[in-house]
């Protein structure tokens, strides 16, 4: 419910604020611990070797274990691919360890959903900023996080899959359908009506409004309308994820202007 989701991120950034980073052991009990009780999860450390690897419960029985989470100290870089903190490829081998699918990799501040099928398991997860949220108060991105992190996501059914395994089906069928969508408006006539391409490419005829046109002029107006129609689906992408703020803009604009004045100065 609404309140349980208020309650939730408001137990989770009262740790947060107490939270203790002198160790990566500290770290787990006064944080990372919290909110995987908050979460819902039952959890136990995999062994005195391994401190860094919880294994998840659906709840606090701790009856069967289908779940990790591979937990670095805070602050740790989680893009690292050096050798030795390369921490894609260790929580992907210790899920194939465990006979595990899908699994947890944080720092703390960032929580990630790994997957050991994936085409390209090491470059392909789910991400979410808790800290950026935490500090934002941002209560509908708390939602994400509360949504994707949470036990009954990773519980394997009969079948053999967990909820994940069904989101990602869809998304894919739903990904597909788009593109085919997608396809038929970009690249011919539907029902009588022109495709996007087609009414980009006559808008540059339209435009240029010249009596003939040579084979180059087809070809340079048929790139000019794709480059296009690439830019309006970038805006379209960009846009629907709010990536293109005002004071993004406004920053970029910035430094495009610092960058004209330091060529002038300098030639």
């Amino acid at each position: 419910t609404d309140e349980n989701l208020r309650a939730s991120l408001k137990t989770i950034k009262e740790w947060r604020e107490y939270a203790d980073k002198t160790s990566i052991e500290q770290w787990i009990t006064s944080y990372i611990s919290p909110v995987l009780d908050t979460l819902g999860f039952g959890h136990q450390k995999n062994s005195k070797k391994q401190v860094n690897i919880l294994i998840l419960f659906s709840d606090v029985s701790k009856t069967q274990s289908m779940s990790l989470c591979y937990v670095l100290s805070p602050g740790e870089d989680m893009d690292c691919t050096l050798k030795g903190k390369h921490w894609a490829e260790k929580i992907i081998r210790s899920l194939r360890e465990h006979n595990f699918q899908w699994g947890i990799l944080t720092n703390g501040f960032r929580w990630r959903i790994y997957h050991t099928k994936e085409p390209n398991p090491y470059e392909t997860y789910v991400e979410v900023d808790l800290e950026a949220i935490l500090n934002a108060q941002e209560y509908f991105d708390f939602q994400i996080f509360y949504f994707f992190f949470r036990p009954d996501n990773f519980t394997i059914s009969e079948n053999k899959e967990c909820k994940f395994d069904t989101y990602k089906e869809e998304s894919t069928k739903t990904t597909e359908y788009i593109e085919k969508n997608l396809r038929v408006a970009i690249e011919r006539e539907e029902e009588g009506g022109e495709g996007v391409l087609q009414t980009l490419c006559m808008g540059y005829l339209n435009a240029l409004n010249q009596k003939t046109y040579s084979d180059e002029d087809r070809i340079h107006i048929y790139r000019c309308a794709i480059l296009y129609l690439f830019r309006l689906l970038f805006l379209f992408y960009s846009t629907a994820r709010d990536l293109l703020k005002v004071e993004n803009i406004q920053a970029f604009k910035n430094i495009v202007q610092d960058s004209s004045k330091f060529h002038n100065e300098r030639w």
